[in-house]
């Protein structure tokens, strides 16, 4: 059953203790008098990490709102889905300067009241609470009794009102971990004192908390800082200097003084997951602690350097204008991230080749796997890059069964649309400017002449300027729209031939997989030979012409010997029931695309300029 909670409200609460080592939080309180000084100070201590309970502190003063609203962000910028932070939250509790228990009340679900009518409007109010952390990724926060990392939504809370005042951070550590890595400034020397412009800047800066190690380079003119956090197995000179030539390549690209006083990697070194996630003057990254050992790991890791040091400018800076300044409490929409992430995968990889670390047919092969990826998701029939972006909050971060027919990834359209724009840009312009040129005009533009993010009419408008054309047609096919693009015809723009080779399978156009000694049907591609026999996802293959088949080797076995026109049954257990289903063998088709650079000396002749701009390598 549902409650209401208007026709149910939440009690108003006077808890008067709690188990969040007061005394010790207001005797830190105490021997830091100019600290809590300031409006909105904020004091984070871990004494059980072992229980993955960080405790958060708030104080608040010259506050003169009529009430005290506290509020909880739903999720964290960059990564587009309602996580719920709120639901991590407990032990809360109100206190005036002289630790007296205030009434408040909870109202929404990320939301707090805090009660002021009994004391003086702008003393000090205290606010205290208990965050569960025990999600390793780098969306959310984890502590255990080897460290502490914090993505600052999901443990910090802001005052309604108050979100663009400065802020001050006092942590206390663990008593045995003796480092911290963020790209928050300290107060003095004092390394355990941050502080923050405002609230923005507070969540948007990571921590590393422990006994981790950092190492260090110059690069693009700032220093930067690697904290490692895990078992490691790397060369650090060789991986220095390697992270060190990726953030220079990256960074030429905007020709403009570098936008951060100093940058911080937090790397976390494990066994599984991997990623990133972009913050204004830092990253947090996690990898397999075993990438560097293999030239392909080692290759991934400073792709994925270059994606979220790219994000520096792109998306952090450089913005669609729904991104900022930011709702926490609810969704921001926004038909661009094929922009903000399409655009930075693309660089990515380019970068890499621009960097030396691959070569051009090592390139060419990774923007065939992207453009194959797409074509051969059946999503792309249905949705438009724009829509991808717009529906992440609901699709991208929960996919399920039937996603691959129904949508796609603005990731990986968005790095096929950003080589069709750049070679569009570089042709168009005989080879004078090329993407580049285009986010190089967005960022003074927007970034540092309105101080604001750009909409999708201004950024149309931005494309056709630098490609001196139109791009009406460009933007309403392949952007708006869900029109294949003729690749061979772009690519022979820059003097590229494009192979298309169509192959056909007899494809069965299931995905299967072996879950508790069965063999199960995971996914079902529109328009295939599964959908056409009635198989279901979660239905039991149990046998493929009267022969049992318990494992995929035994299904592919039978399978391979079917020829085109051969009727077949397939017999699977649906909840249970048995059921047949008969079938006619049918061919499916996939395409397959290969990129080679034109031998042709009248189509090296006529397209060198601009394929030389399109692929512009680093010096």
């Amino acid at each position: 059953m549902k409650l209401d909670p208007q026709s149910h409200p939440t009690p108003k609460k006077t808890r008067s203790s709690i188990g969040l080592c007061v005394g010790f939080l207001l005797l830190c309180c105490l021997q830091m008098p100019l600290l809590w000084g300031q409006n909105l100070t904020y004091h984070l201590s871990m004494p059980k990490p072992h229980t993955h309970y960080f405790e958060v502190e708030m104080a608040i003063a010259d506050w003169k709102q009529e009430q005290l609203l506290i509020k909880m962000p739903t999720w964290a910028p960059g990564s587009y889905l309602i996580r719920e932070f709120s639901r991590h939250v407990e032990g809360e509790m109100a206190q005036d300067a002289e630790g007296k228990a205030l009434p408040f009340e909870k109202t929404t679900k990320n939301t707090w009241r805090i009660d002021t009518k009994s004391i003086k409007k702008g003393s000090t109010v205290r606010f205290s609470y208990r965050v569960y952390a025990y999600e390793h990724s780098v969306r959310t926060s984890f502590l255990d009794a080897s460290h502490g990392y914090l993505n600052g939504s999901s443990v910090f809370m802001w005052v309604e009102g108050l979100q663009n005042q400065p802020t001050t951070l006092k942590v206390t550590p663990y008593a045995e971990w003796k480092n911290i890595s963020t790209s928050l400034p300290t107060v003095g020397d004092d390394k355990w004192t941050r502080t923050a412009e405002n609230y923005d800047l507070l969540v948007d800066s990571p921590m590393e908390i422990g006994n981790h190690h950092s190492f260090f380079f110059i690069a693009a003119g700032i220093e930067h800082e690697v904290a490692m956090y895990g078992e490691r197995f790397y060369d650090e000179p060789l991986l220095s200097k390697a992270m060190q030539r990726m953030v220079e390549t990256t960074a030429a690209i905007f020709e403009a003084p570098h936008p951060c006083k100093n940058y911080v990697f937090i790397v976390h070194n494990v066994s599984e997951n991997n990623g990133g996630l972009e913050h204004l003057n830092s990253t947090s990254l996690i990898v397999n602690r075993f990438a560097y050992t293999t030239q392909k790991g080692l290759l991934d890791f400073l792709s994925l350097v270059a994606h979220e040091y790219f994000h520096l400018w792109n998306v952090k800076r450089l913005r669609p204008i729904e991104l900022g300044p930011f709702n926490y409490d609810a969704e921001n929409y926004t038909r661009q991230l094929w922009i903000s992430e399409g655009f930075t995968s693309y660089y990515d990889e380019l970068l890499l080749y621009r960097a030396g670390f691959i070569s051009q047919e090592d390139y060419f092969k990774k923007l065939e796997w992207a453009i194959n990826t797409l074509e051969n998701r059946k999503g792309r029939e249905v949705q438009a890059v724009s829509e991808s972006s717009f529906d992440t909050w609901i699709k991208f971060y929960r996919p399920h069964e039937n996603s691959s027919n129904n949508s796609i990834s603005y990731y990986n359209a968005g790095t096929v649309y950003a080589a069709l724009l750049d070679i569009t840009i570089t042709e168009s312009t005989k080879g004078k400017a090329n993407l580049d040129d285009l986010m190089r005009y967005l960022y003074a533009e927007y970034y540092q002449k309105k101080a604001r993010g750009f909409t999708e009419a201004e950024f149309k408008a931005a494309a056709e300027k630098i490609a001196g054309t139109k791009l009406d047609d460009f933007f309403e096919k392949y952007i708006y729209g869900v029109e294949v693009p003729n690749y061979a015809e772009f690519f022979a723009k820059v003097g590229v031939t494009l192979q298309v080779e169509e192959t056909t399978t007899l494809d069965l156009g299931a995905r299967v997989g072996e879950e508790g000694g069965s063999l199960v049907a995971k996914g079902i591609d529109k328009g295939s030979l599964a959908e056409q026999m009635g198989l279901n996802v979660n239905d039991e293959i149990l046998a493929l012409n009267g022969f049992r088949t318990k494992n995929i080797n035994d299904f592919k076995n039978i399978w391979n010997l079917f020829e085109l026109g051969i009727e077949g049954e397939l017999l699977v257990s649906r909840d249970k029931v048995l059921v047949s289903l008969p079938f006619v063998m049918k061919a499916q088709k996939s395409l397959n695309r290969k990129l080679v650079l034109s031998t042709s000396e009248k189509e090296l002749e006529k397209t060198q300029a601009a394929r030389q701009k399109w692929l512009t390598k680093a010096q």
